[in-house]
């Protein structure tokens, strides 16, 4: 299973008519070919800024192809492209992959388990937008690949936080979790990397006391939680 993240702004004013329409559009056909296929989709959005999340099986580029001529992917485009802050031609293919790919965030950074795992409960997804100041994404990317492998400590949940960047002043974590919100929130607040993470933002406020600055990371990711629009499993039905 793969994760990618593709994120993009609407113009000021529109952000409701934007989340209305997201919210509700009728999934496009699941099963791409014999080896690729659309397992979920999550949609967030906080101010003017919305973030896709979709995880596949199979080839990106499949994805992208298929995105692009899906009629009712292309039949919500039609109607979103009003509201973006870079809109495009609809009816130039080109134009729509370039799309993508100018949407399409990188992934620099992955604590917890990269499969996904059996689970009695259905998996949920939870979307942070990090407040790191402008102009050190490259830099915290950086920073997060010297982290190697991470994981959390062992517990009774599955969460996975995957984090993407898009140019040099957006970073997302998309939490993948079958806990609540607040058993993610508190595994993420206690997780070095996260902790390490925070420091870029908090930088000379951070609390010397170990207790306090997990509360305050913890307090500042529950702050920063992007509000969830629409969320599908792969039958296309609403996974909570």
């Amino acid at each position: 299973m793969q994760q990618h993240t593709l994120a993009f702004k609407v113009r000021t004013g529109t952000e409701e008519l934007a989340a209305a329409l997201l919210c509700s559009y009728e999934p496009p056909r699941l099963k791409i070919d014999d080896h690729t296929s659309l397992l979920a989709t999550a949609v967030f959005i906080s101010g003017d800024q919305v973030v896709r999340s979709i995880e596949v099986e199979g080839d990106l580029a499949a994805v992208s192809r298929h995105l692009a001529t899906d009629p009712n992917i292309r039949k919500v485009e039609g109607q979103l492209v009003q509201y973006l802050a870079e809109p495009y031609d609809l009816a130039d293919p080109m134009a729509a992959r370039a799309s993508f790919q100018r949407r399409l965030m990188k992934q620099v950074g992955t604590i917890g388990p990269d499969t996904r795992i059996a689970s009695e409960s259905r998996l949920s997804r939870l979307a942070v937008k990090f407040p790191i100041p402008a102009g050190t994404a490259e830099q915290v990317a950086r920073l997060l690949a010297g982290t190697g492998e991470s994981s959390f400590p062992e517990c009774d949940v599955f969460v996975r936080l995957a984090i993407f960047a898009q140019g040099d002043s957006t970073l997302v974590g998309i939490v993948t979790t079958d806990g609540t919100i607040d058993q993610s929130l508190d595994l993420l607040a206690g997780s070095p990397v996260v902790e390490e993470l925070a420091g870029t933002w908090l930088g000379d406020s951070a609390p010397t006391v170990q207790s306090e600055l997990t509360n305050r990371i913890r307090a500042e990711l529950e702050a920063n939680l992007m509000t969830t629009i629409l969320e599908r499993d792969n039958a296309g039905t609403p996974a909570r």
